[in-house]
């Protein structure tokens, strides 16, 4: 299978203050988010084509409506 150019995915923000972490230099961070099980697929695209390389990273949200039947899906 030919790495894909794109993989999209809807997730959330844990509602934790450990969803953002910055480190103690203040010159990185990391993220957290949570997964529906409709977009796990997604998940496994990122860890076996993308793990250890450079991401460009654009946040879109998403209207209430387009996420409502999705919300009993979202990981812990």
């Amino acid at each position: 299978m030919d790495a894909p150019k794109k993989v999209v995915f809807t997730a959330a923000l844990p509602g934790t203050l450990s969803a953002m972490l910055l480190d103690g230099n203040g010159d990185g961070g990391q993220v957290k988010l949570n997964i529906p099980r409709s977009d796990v697929g997604a998940l496994v695209l990122l860890h076996q084509f993308c793990a250890g390389k450079p991401l460009r990273v654009t946040v879109e949200v998403l209207p209430e409506n387009e996420t409502k039947r999705q919300k009993s899906e979202w990981s812990s």
